[in-house]
């Protein structure tokens, strides 16, 4: 049964990546249902999401979970020797030789398309290399992109050296070292940490110069850096600790050395999370807006560092915009000034919920001027990122996040003659959890539907993600089932859960959906399909040429019951023996090397098989039965990891999935909550760790939608 704490939001937007396998064609490949998950409750929690607390609650949330606050994972009842214990460091093995029998060129993870959606990187222009330079975020932690000539540039695979993925780093141009300079963040591995190293980059290369810099300021996150062009400094202030306390202090960066000179200051900003920070192309000077913390009321001050000093310019500063935090400021060299746009504003009155802001204002002459208030303007958002481009004749805005709608924007705006210019969408499916995915043998496309408060169509083929338009389309769900359906020509729905805004379960699907010829049709009447259910498994059974569904949940009860649906109809499979306990989020696949069905893993083992109700059982389904088999290794306790037969391999893959290994100290029992990021194979019984071989996707991984790609000819991974 599912906990009823409060879920994590925006636990969203990982890359999508594909696994090659260098084959142009294989036989028809399942779906696979990815689930709703709460890993703030542990698990598939339908609560409302908690009052905001600030505007850390996007990063926070995470990293609080990350650090090992918060509830356990999975709480055992009437077990109180079971506590959490805070994330093991997630191990990314680097590419290995390949598997035996198979080229190492054409295995291995690989990053697709533009740059994702994400939040809180570091993004400057590069005058020496003559392009914007973005670096990090959220979720794509240890990304390096450049844009120049209109076009984003990933240069993740061709820069030497690289920084570790982090979100919230600070990052600015230095003119005199012609280097762009990075400094600290927060990083999401070993536990979560909060950064303090100092990075240079140039010329495509990052070097660490942590050592040679000096003492360096505390290690620290969301700080403002700007670089003081009268002075030849770059000029750190603000941020977050590792206790996510705001930290205090002015820091100098000039030569390759840091100087420490808050000393020096008779007055100075109010201790700053996020602060906007940006050098005015007007005249040099470093501007700093805004000065406070998560609460409420946010301050409206403006500063200059001027002379190695601060100046409050609060009291000659003419119609100064609204307070905010996280919000993006930068230079602005056409407009002669800085450009300050969104933020994390003060709630209405009566209202605790956070407001974000999506007006644009100049900063030139002493004087606050609104700008940009045209039909067209990026939408409200927070922690975007936002650099200088004269190459570009304007300023570029990348990305952010809205925690009230639950998006991470992934869209590229610019700002020019006073109005902004919508230049790259996001060429891919916005973020989201609980996306359904499965390849359709009919068309040679991957079909990807929903997931979080939508209810949209995609299709990726060639490398190439394009959103469809049917004249109808089911409602919005997330954790639906969906997998092929050669019988009908499409791909087959069914089920799922639906969400309020808030997050709050407002029904259970069971509604069966095909969508064939860019047409979703309804067959809920006709097709006497299951009672409802969500984070069923489902996969196409190509020996037994039907589509297999197993277990799932209702509101409240798992399930373990066996159905399969052909030519427009659903049957219980009358079973031959024992099945699989009851259970949610396994991993299900088509495996016709060994002429049926694999399933792996769940939720909903008992205690004695597992103290955290997760399981790492194997089994197969043929014709009617249901076999266990007993392997001496297989991959540790998870669930919702995804699972695809890749003709590359010998077997089927396994890859992701959330995890909680375990171990007893005595009487009591210790359980790590960890996202899983490895690869297996699968193969008549046995069990092969294959990660040391082909690398994994650079974050752990859970309820991500996983199916091959039979005509492109590799297992593609989405969510």
């Amino acid at each position: 049964m599912r906990s009823e704490l409060p879920r994590l939001a925006l636990a969203l937007l990982v890359p999508v990546l594909l696994l090659l396998s260098g084959i142009a064609l294989g036989p028809p490949a399942p779906g696979s249902g990815a689930g709703r998950i709460d890993r703030t409750s542990g698990h598939l929690g339908n609560a409302p999401a908690a009052a905001s607390s600030g505007p850390m609650d996007l990063l926070a949330a995470q990293k609080s979970l990350a650090a090992g606050f918060g509830p356990p994972i999975h709480p055992v009842a009437g077990q109180p020797g079971i506590r959490l214990l805070p994330p093991s460091p997630l191990l990314r093995a680097p590419p290995g030789p390949g598997v035996a029998g198979r080229p190492a060129a054409s295995l291995g993870w690989h990053l697709l398309g533009s740059p994702e959606s994400r939040y809180a990187g570091a993004m400057t222009y590069d005058v020496a290399d003559g392009y914007v330079l973005e670096f990090g975020g959220d979720p794509d932690l240890g990304s390096t992109w450049t844009f120049a000539n209109g076009s984003w540039t990933n240069a993740t695979l061709t820069v030497h050296g690289s920084p570790p993925p982090r979100a919230g780093g600070a990052m600015v141009y230095d003119p005199a070292l012609n280097e762009t300079v990075l400094f600290g963040g927060y990083s999401f591995a070993h536990g979560g940490a909060t950064l303090g190293d100092t990075w240079a980059y140039r010329a495509g290369n990052w070097t660490n110069v942590t050592g040679t810099a000096g003492t360096a300021p505390p290690a620290r996150y969301f700080a403002g850096f700007a670089y003081d062009g009268n002075d030849s400094v770059g000029v750190l202030f603000g941020g977050l600790n590792n206790t996510s306390v705001p930290v205090d202090g002015t820091w100098e960066f000039a030569g390759g050395h840091w100087s420490n000179v808050s000393a020096n200051q008779t007055s100075s900003p109010v201790s700053s999370q996020g602060p906007a920070f940006a050098s005015d192309a007007s005249d040099g000077e470093a501007v700093l807006f805004g000065d406070g913390t998560s609460s409420a009321p946010f301050q409206n001050q403006t500063w200059k560092f001027v002379g190695n000093r601060w100046t409050n310019l609060t009291s000659t500063v003419s119609n100064a915009p609204p307070g905010v935090v996280y919000a993006a400021l930068s230079p602005a060299t056409t407009a002669g000034g800085v450009l300050l746009f969104g933020g994390y504003g003060q709630p209405p009155n009566g209202s605790y919920l956070p407001t974000w802001r999506g007006e644009s204002w100049l900063f030139s002459g002493n004087r606050w001027t609104e700008v940009g208030t045209g039909a067209s303007a990026p939408a409200e958002r927070e922690l975007e990122m936002m650099a200088d481009d004269p190459a570009g004749s304007g300023v570029l805005l990348y990305a952010g996040a809205d925690y009230v709608a639950m998006t991470i924007f992934g869209d590229t705006w610019q700002f020019s003659a006073g109005a902004w210019t919508l230049l790259a969408s996001p060429s891919t499916p916005t973020g989201r959890e609980g996306a359904s995915m499965a390849y359709d043998s009919t068309t040679h496309q991957v079909i990807l539907f929903g997931g979080s408060l939508l209810n949209d169509t995609w299709s990726f083929s060639g490398g190439t993600w394009t959103e469809l338009a049917p004249p109808t389309s089911p409602p919005r769900r997330l954790s639906a089932a969906l997998a092929d359906d050669p019988s009908d020509s499409g791909v087959v729905l069914f089920g799922g859960e639906t969400l309020s805004t808030n997050g709050t379960q407002i029904g259970v699907l069971n509604d069966t959906w095909v969508f064939a010829n860019g047409t979703w049709t309804n067959l809920t009447a006709t097709a006497h399909g299951p009672s409802g259910r969500f984070a069923a498994s489902i996969a196409y059974d190509s020996t037994g040429n039907a589509d297999l569904l197993f277990g799932g949940q209702t509101a409240a009860v798992l399930l373990n019951e066996t159905f399969a649906f052909h030519a427009g109809r659903w049957s219980q499979v009358a079973l031959t023996g024992a099945a699989p306990v009851t259970r949610e989020g396994a991993a299900l696949g088509d495996d016709p090397k060994d002429s049926g069905v694999l399933l792996f893993g769940g939720y909903g083992c008992p205690p004695s098989q597992s103290p955290t109700y997760l399981c790492n059982d194997t089994w197969t389904y043929s014709a009617g039965a249901w076999t266990v088999h007993r392997t001496t290794r297989a991959p540790s306790v998870r669930d919702f990891a995804g699972v695809v037969d890749d003709p590359a391999f010998r077997g089927d893959v396994l890859v992701g999935g959330f995890g909680c290994p375990c171990r007893t100290v005595g009487n009591v029992t210790s359980c790590v909550s960890q996202p899983e990021n490895d690869t297996w194979e699968y193969q008549s019984g046995t069990w092969t760790n294959l990660t040391g071989a082909v690398g994994a996707p650079p974050d752990g991984g859970l309820g991500w939608a996983f199916v091959e790609d039979s005509q492109d000819g590799y297992a593609f991974l989405f969510g």
